[in-house]
């Protein structure tokens, strides 16, 4: 062993807002009274145990959370956290494809997305306007954006929908991290994007 070798230094997380770390703060938000350990929140966001841990010191050393008196970790400062990730956030680092589809009833478009998923194990979650109006029947809206997995052709096919370069009425969003799916809810079957 040389002399001059120098120990390995720690790995410090960069970014809060990178898509892999966003999964730990959906999970911190979406239940903000919660305490958790680091192997549970790394379990509950599917995230390694180390990227984990780099992302709660950075967490602490920002004093967003903290550790209460059993050593578990708590959201310290909700309001704080979700007001820098609004900051840092995107939408354009989704990849959006514009489609046009022929069906003029939402309801039925609706009916057809639930059975099509149910059948062919599609994954997808409504989102913007189209899903908060599932949550707020009181926002209206014109067109339809929902975030798909891994479906576009399928959806595309069975749909009958149309790519358009001007004048969508549908926005199949591939996301850039699966973490939009974390914490979908189930309003009249239809799976919508977490308030988060």
């Amino acid at each position: 062993v040389s002399k001059d070798t120098k120990p390995a230094e720690k790995k410090r997380q960069k970014s809060l807002y990178s898509p892999v770390s966003t999964r730990i703060l959906r999970a911190l938000l979406q239940e903000p009274k919660k305490t958790w350990s680091i192997k549970f929140l790394s379990s509950a966001t599917q995230v390694s145990l180390g990227y984990t841990h780099r992302v709660v010191e950075k967490l602490l050393d920002e004093k967003i959370i903290q550790r209460n008196d059993n050593y578990l970790l708590e959201l310290k400062d909700p309001q704080r956290l979700l007001n820098q990730w609004r900051e840092e956030y995107s939408y354009r680092q989704n990849t959006i494809h514009p489609f046009y589809t022929f069906e003029k009833s939402k309801e039925l478009f609706f009916k057809k997305l639930v059975n099509i998923s149910t059948s062919k194990e599609i994954e997808y979650a409504l989102t913007l306007h189209s899903g908060a109006s599932f949550l707020a029947p009181y926002v209206r809206y014109t067109d339809i954006h929902l975030y798909i997995g891994s479906s576009l052709e399928a959806l595309k096919e069975t749909l009958d929908l149309r790519p358009v370069e001007s004048g969508a009425n549908l926005y199949l969003i591939e996301p850039y991290d699966r973490g939009v799916f974390q914490g979908v809810q189930t309003v009249n079957q239809l799976k919508i994007v977490s308030n988060i």
